[in-house]
């Protein structure tokens, strides 16, 4: 067992146990680092980053850049007003075969990892290196470490099976049909460790008859307890991440998956 120390020094009210799965059905793993705007990141000052990052990066493009995340302590689907295209630029950092990507832009630090290949999934040490490397470099480059203000970690799974059979409780009238389509989303306040706040959200969606598919997408954002930490702050948020994963679905295919406790997912 792994207990999590929450923000206000409280060992006892929640505790984690590590979770894997030997198949998992991940599709996509994003580790998102949020900070403090430098002016020209994404441009002009990208320079030296570019040349650590093309060799195993090659696939270089600009994308428009995304706008800040919303404050924890705000609700979400507040107004972002935006007229014309954005004023600034994101870069994309991608390997040959598209499976990592790594995000650019003024107040952002991001690597994707997208099962675009046969390859099994890698497991979150791996992914966590990537980000750890590239958040070094950029370090690096700079200086100086920037301030971190938020951070997000999101896995998207993709289940070739309809809801009923993947999530548990997922067999009230409600929710019983033979086809359509499907879509819910449910938010939480959250306390973790290395964090001050925190947010997470499960989003479900698919169809269901031939073929049957549920999409479901774990995402944690918040705020780390030490700006020039905020992988600490991932860390938890993962943690969090794999747990409600275990605990919405189905025990049934978690035998199909492999489970296996106390390891790395």
């Amino acid at each position: 067992l792994l207990d999590v120390e929450l923000a206000n020094g409280d060992r006892s009210l929640h505790t984690m146990k590590d979770v894997n799965f030997r198949d998992p059905p991940v599709f996509e793993v994003v580790l998102s680092i949020q900070f403090e705007p430098i002016p020209g990141l994404a441009s002009y000052r990208s320079g030296d980053l570019h040349a650590r990052w093309s060799e195993v990066h090659p696939l270089v493009s600009q994308q428009p850049e995304l706008p800040p995340l919303a404050p924890l302590d705000e609700e979400e689907g507040g107004l972002f007003l935006q007229l014309g295209p954005s004023a600034g630029s994101r870069l994309w950092y991608e390997t040959a075969n598209r499976v990592y990507l790594v995000q650019l832009q003024a107040d952002r630090l991001a690597v994707n990892w997208r099962r675009m290949t046969a390859d099994p999934y890698p497991r979150y040490p791996e992914v966590r290196a990537h980000l750890v490397r590239v958040w070094k470099d950029l370090v690096e480059v700079l200086g100086a470490t920037p301030v971190a203000n938020q951070v997000e970690a999101t896995y998207v799974n993709r289940i070739a099976r309809s809801p009923e059979t993947v999530l548990t409780g997922w067999d009230n009238p409600m929710c019983a049909q033979d086809d359509g389509r499907f879509n819910a989303a449910f938010e939480q306040s959250l306390r973790l460790a290395g964090t001050t706040k925190a947010r997470g959200q499960t989003a479900v969606g698919g169809r269901y008859g031939e073929p049957a598919e549920t999409l479901l997408s774990l995402t944690v954002r918040a705020v780390p307890e030490r700006a020039d930490m905020p992988i600490d702050a991932i860390d938890a948020a993962r943690l969090h991440i794999v747990n409600r994963f275990r605990d919405v679905t189905d025990t049934l295919v978690h035998e199909e998956w492999g489970v296996v406790d106390d390891s790395d997912a």
